[in-house]
């Protein structure tokens, strides 16, 4: 993100649980991203559903009044620093492994493909 000049403070989770595995998987993209995440409990699209239902009707004045009634997030998930720095070096690694001829089992002996470069198809 940083790549895009995008800054980022924090990035939302709409899994539909704030427990468990799902709690894993958001802690390893807090790690890998190095900001929080933040966990909204229950199904996204039926709550989004209902905030738009109830604009339509009237229940909510604005959207912001509609967000504050339905979305309660939970404790965001931070990032572990000392993970995020491994994730890093496994990452480093896979790149150097995909640069290399190691991961192109369709080169034969003797030829090279450099970085980058995709072998293309014999017509």
């Amino acid at each position: 993100m940083a790549a895009c000049n995008a800054p980022t403070c924090a990035a939302t989770s709409c899994d539909g649980s704030v427990s468990g595995s799902l709690r894993s998987w958001n802690q390893i993209k807090a790690d890998v991203l190095g900001i929080p995440v933040i966990q909204v409990p229950g199904d996204a699209t039926a709550v989004g559903i209902t905030m738009l239902a109830g604009l339509g009707v009237g229940v909510y004045r604005s959207p912001g009044e509609a967000v504050a009634a339905a979305c309660h997030p939970a404790e965001p998930v931070l990032p572990d620093h000392a993970n995020q720095d491994r994730y890093h070096a496994l990452y480093e690694r896979y790149r150097a492994v995909v640069a290399s001829d190691l991961a192109r089992p369709d080169i034969g002996p003797g030829q090279h493909s450099g970085p980058g470069s995709v072998p293309r198809p014999e017509l």
